[in-house]
């Protein structure tokens, strides 16, 4: 909706006002009850069909349009004029168009890869997904799931990743060769991501970034990845001082009062958490993830616990 009122609140039934864009084109024309959605003629074919105004507020001195299923190239400064008033008044507004985020998320990770999956939704044309690496290279990926509800579109894709990268989900708009996207850092523990300990003992998982920049005042994840019986578990959250341990709310039962943190190597970069009195029901695939970072990293680490090893 493009705001557009008289600040007297007076009658405008019958009177003239005019809508236009910075690039002078007819947006909508109201004249005494004719418009170009009722026999007026003249509107730009870019408009047309997907701009009306408000019937039962113009005795209120509301001049307001809503433009339907916007597309990038509406973007820009549109203009609310009324040249037949005594004083000509004329409203002034930016409208800010932008193509769809997408949004990533970690799916599963396992011995075989990273599962990482784009979602790009409210597409008002449908645009071109793809997975691509820091160079740009198109990166393998499934075929892409779409859907569509009205005149919008719901994509989805998916990628494995295998190796420690920086890999980004790319939206591309052709018809305006518009483009935006999200950036992932995967960095998969090698050569064996893998932790085994027995039952009822302390395990360490480790997590540190290869800079050895200070942790203290940075925000990092530890979160257990979805099981087939079991969803997500928040494992700790560390952000600037304050954790699991110290105040921080939404740690999943079964962890509470088990899981610390290295607090003097914080400082080497060192994101590392104990778990102390491990269960079989620990066993699973975990994350730690520090989604402040340009771009945000994610680490992996696969922990096995027995009832005994030999």
């Amino acid at each position: 909706m493009l705001p557009c009122s008289l600040s007297t609140k007076e009658n405008i039934k019958s009177e003239l006002f005019d809508w236009r864009s910075d690039d002078q084109n007819d947006v909508f024309v109201y004249d005494n009850g004719l418009h170009y959605n009722n026999g007026r003629r003249g509107q730009s074919e870019q408009f047309k069909g997907r701009v009306f105004h408000f019937p039962d507020e113009l005795i209120h001195g509301n001049a307001s349009i809503i433009i339907r299923n916007t597309k990038v190239a509406d973007s820009g400064v549109y203009t609310c004029y009324f040249p037949l008033r005594e004083k000509i008044e004329i409203f002034y507004i930016k409208l800010a168009v932008v193509a769809p985020q997408p949004d990533i998320n970690i799916i599963d990770a396992t011995d075989d890869g990273v599962l990482l999956q784009c979602e790009v939704r409210g597409a008002a044309l449908k645009p071109r997904v793809e997975w691509q690496d820091r160079d740009g290279n198109k990166l393998p990926a499934k075929d892409p799931q779409v859907s569509e509800k009205g005149d919008r579109y719901h994509i989805t894709l998916q990628t494995t990743v295998t190796k420690t990268l920086s890999c980004s989900c790319v939206v591309t708009q052709e018809e305006t060769n518009r483009r935006t996207h999200a950036e992932i850092y995967v960095a998969i523990i090698e050569p064996d991501p893998k932790v085994t300990v027995e039952q009822d003992s302390d395990v360490v998982l480790p997590c540190s970034l290869s800079t050895k920049e200070n942790n203290e005042f940075k925000l990092f994840v530890w979160r257990k990845v979805a099981q087939k019986d079991e969803g997500l578990k928040e494992v700790f959250l560390y952000d600037s001082g304050s954790h699991y341990n110290n105040g921080q709310d939404g740690q999943s039962e079964e962890f509470k009062g088990r899981v610390s943190h290295f607090q003097d190597e914080l400082k080497h970069g060192n994101a590392s958490i104990i778990i102390r009195d491990t269960k079989i029901s620990d066993s699973g695939n975990y994350t730690c993830y520090f989604p402040r970072l340009q771009p945000p990293q994610t680490f992996y680490i696969d922990l096995v616990v027995g009832e005994y090893f030999y």
